[in-house]
Parts: C-alpha cells; sequence; structure tokens
C-alpha cells in the first residue's frame, strides 16, 4: 500500500512543476510582446507629424504634411515664374528736367494763388519763404485742453492775429477733428483759424499745451528735417491756462528775450479795444 503511494506521489510531483514552470514562461512571453508592440508605437509616433494642433478639437483637414508639401510646392512654381527686376528695368536713364516741372508746378495759377503770387510775377519758392514772417507771438494748443479754455483762448488768439498751433490732427484724422471743431465753437468753426505744425513743437520744444512762444525776431525756415536740427531764435515761453494778454504782460514785465514784441503787441492791443 505504502510504495503504490509512492508511485503515485512522485508523478503529482513532477505534474505540479511542469505546470508551475508553463505558466512563467507563459508570463514571461506575453510581457516580452507587450513591451516589444509599445516600443513599435512609440517608434511609430515619433515618426509621424501629429494631426492635431496644441488645444484643437478635432482632426486638421487638410493634414499637416498635405500642407507642407503643397506649400513647398508652390515655393518652387514660384521660384521658377517670378523675375527679380533691377532698377534699370524702370527706365533710370530717363532725361527728366525736374527744375522745369517744379517751375511749371509753381507757376501754376492755383499755387499761385495758395502763395499769394501777384499778376506778372514768378511764384516765389515756398521754401526760401519764412511761413510766419510777420509773426513773433504763437498759441500752442490742443484739443484735449477743456472746451470752455480752449474756446476762450482761441477766440482771443484769432482776435489779435496770433497764429494757433496744434502738433496734429485728432486721432489723424481730418474728419475727427472738423467734429471737434464743431462740438467747440458751434457755428463759430469755420471762423476760426489755426495750423498743423509739429515742426514749431519741435523747434521750441513744447511738451505741455497751453503755451505762449515770444520770439525776439521772425522764425526762419527749417534747413533740417522735421526742424529737429534748427536752432529756435531767442524767445520767452509763458506756460499755463490764463489769458493771452496775461501772457504777454508776464513777458513784458520779465524783461527776456521776447519782453520788446510782448510790450508792443499789448499795446497794440490795448489801442484796438
Amino acid at each position: 500500500m505504502l510504495r503504490a503511494l509512492r508511485i503515485i506521489t512522485v508523478p503529482l510531483r513532477k505534474a505540479a512543476w511542469l505546470a508551475t514552470g508553463t505558466i512563467v514562461l507563459l508570463w514571461v512571453l506575453a510581457a516580452a510582446s507587450e513591451a516589444q508592440e509599445a516600443d513599435a508605437e512609440s517608434a511609430q509616433d515619433e515618426k509621424l507629424i501629429p494631426e492635431f494642433a496644441p488645444g484643437a478639437q478635432g482632426e486638421i483637414a487638410p493634414s499637416i504634411p498635405q500642407m507642407l508639401n503643397e506649400a513647398e510646392a508652390l515655393a518652387r512654381s514660384w521660384e521658377e515664374r517670378l523675375d527679380i527686376q533691377t532698377a534699370d528695368d524702370f527706365g533710370t536713364d530717363l532725361d527728366i528736367d525736374l527744375d522745369a516741372m517744379r517751375q511749371r508746378a509753381l507757376n501754376h495759377p492755383r499755387v499761385r494763388a495758395l502763395l499769394n503770387a501777384e499778376e506778372g510775377q514768378g511764384a516765389a519758392d515756398p521754401a526760401d519763404q519764412p511761413r510766419y514772417a510777420q509773426n513773433q507771438v504763437f498759441l500752442f494748443a490742443s484739443f484735449s485742453i477743456p472746451e470752455p479754455s480752449l474756446r476762450a483762448m482761441m477766440h482771443e488768439a484769432n482776435a489779435m492775429g496770433v497764429p494757433i498751433l496744434f502738433n496734429g490732427f485728432v486721432n489723424n484724422s481730418v474728419f475727427e477733428t472738423r467734429e471737434r471743431l464743431l462740438d467747440v465753437f458751434g457755428s463759430d468753426a469755420d471762423i476760426i483759424g489755426f495750423s498743423i505744425d509739429p515742426t514749431m513743437f519741435v523747434r521750441f520744444g513744447v511738451e505741455t499745451v497751453p503755451a505762449v512762444v515770444i520770439t525776439a525776431e521772425s522764425v526762419e525756415p527749417c534747413f533740417t528735417a522735421g526742424c529737429v536740427g534748427d536752432e529756435p531764435p531767442p524767445h520767452d515761453i509763458i506756460r499755463g491756462n490764463f489769458p493771452l494778454i496775461a501772457a504777454l504782460d508776464i513777458s513784458a514785465r520779465a524783461g527776456g528775450d521776447g519782453s520788446v514784441v510782448a510790450r508792443e503787441m499789448r499795446a497794440q492791443w490795448e489801442d484796438q479795444r
């Protein structure tokens, strides 16, 4: 009986060992297979260009590779068809008398009228004429000034024949500037004169407004672009939001470079009132 049990026990142990070894082998093979598939998928993902943009909600159509191929084909097509032109292609050797064209333009009736050229006289070159030959007092203003103050100072300057200077149009727009004038002056907008002249702001270093500039002599034309390198004539600058006649009085009493002109204009204004 015991011998029979021993004979049965030995085969059972061998079968258990074989089953355990088979399970371990199968697990190892399965793990190796999964690792190979993961490596293959990773390598394939690295080679492919992604079809989705960051944050995109769906597939891009056409695909990015297709878009790149079409762009390269278009670039090659342009390279074959485009012809780079040089200056000679536009006729730089043409014989053009620029001085004659300039003189004809200056003698045009409308230009002569704008330049106040008399009959029988050639129009003077505007670059050679002082723009403010008859003026030595200037009001620098801006549409950012409160409306009541701007209205009062511009009416006063117009009455005294003092040029009103602005650094630019409202939002670089002629139409918005016109609307602003109507807001400030209403029906009187058409009779209020002013100039857009940023060169005067540069020349006299005016950065805040309102300001009144009183020069000891006339303002000559600029010789540099934008008057950046032109020295201003001797002058006084009166800054502050007060009547123009008060600025003249301050300059006259201070005895500065513009005091003589300030006294003369103040006296003329008092005589006219």
